[in-house]
């Protein structure tokens, strides 16, 4: 099953340029519980210069695109904590909190030489 956010990168992969939320738009089913139940589907299609995509088509070409999605969800995940924690660098934070958040930050960075990388990521401990 495509998720919703594998469906736009293929996509967004297959036609350069293209921007979810301004040139297409991709929804799926929920369940109960607020979990995708079924496959991505193209809601909205805005292009008329474009044909809009085969969704079957697009989930026989994900496989290509696998490992650039998952990586692209971990440097995304990973600058989004490191953004979160600018503020630890700030020259009024006592030297030792900004130390241990500097080295947290720096172990954030070295995320993409972890061997596995990026199907299987150890994620840093935030400093307490």
């Amino acid at each position: 099953m495509l998720t919703h956010d594998q469906l736009i990168f293929v996509i967004c992969q297959e036609h350069p340029g293209l921007e979810h939320g301004k040139d297409f738009l991709v929804g799926h089913p929920l369940d109960d519980d607020g979990n995708q139940c079924a496959p991505a589907f193209i809601v909205n299609w805005k292009r008329t210069d474009i044909p809009v995509p085969n969704v079957a088509l697009m989930t026989d070409l994900y496989p290509k695109y696998d490992t650039d999605f998952h990586t692209t969800q971990v440097r995304e995940r990973r600058d989004w904590i490191i953004a979160r924690s600018d503020w630890t660098q700030n020259p009024d934070i006592p030297e030792a909190v900004r130390e241990k958040w500097r080295a947290y930050r720096q172990s954030l960075r070295d995320i993409t030489e972890q061997e596995g990388f990026p199907l299987s990521v150890e994620w840093p401990v935030e400093p307490q």
